[in-house]
């Protein structure tokens, strides 16, 4: 499954949204489904983190990798368990005063079963997430004055 999604940020720089989208340890309290991101390993720009995702009674744990080139871009990726793939881009781009965000998603689950489930839950899943950092970054980085 792929799917894309680009918004205009007219308030936030792309240094800040950069930020805020880098700051992966500090999912756990915003983002939907994650219960945990713990950083294991770390050299320049390149990071291997432990998530934990779960809705009610399932729950899951995986190990991802990113790279990050600030505060341009940052890539995710993971072919643990339960994911075959899983890749994740978040493109950062420089508009007027303020950023225009792509974010672009490969997921493919290795049950069957679990990709049928995404599919159906995909489009609520990404606007949900989309809505928690846009709530984070209104209460992180606030909005900016106009003069």
């Amino acid at each position: 499954m792929r799917r894309s999604l680009t918004r205009y940020y007219p308030d936030y720089a792309p240094e800040a949204l950069f930020a805020l989208v880098d700051d992966i340890e500090s999912y756990p309290s915003f983002a939907p489904f994650c219960l945990r991101a713990r950083v294991l390993a770390q050299a320049g720009n390149w990071r291997r983190v432990e998530n934990i995702f779960g809705f009610r009674s399932w729950r899951s744990t995986f190990v991802s990798e990113s790279r990050a080139t600030p505060p341009r871009e940052l890539v995710v990726e993971s072919y643990d368990r339960p994911f075959r793939a899983l890749r994740l881009r978040w493109l950062f781009e420089p508009r007027g005063a303020g950023c225009r965000l792509t974010c672009d998603w490969r997921m493919e689950f290795s049950s069957p079963l679990l990709n049928i489930a995404a599919a159906l839950a995909a489009e609520e899943a990404q606007d949900r997430a989309l809505a928690a950092f846009e709530r984070r970054a209104a209460l992180t980085i606030g909005k900016r004055e106009t003069t």
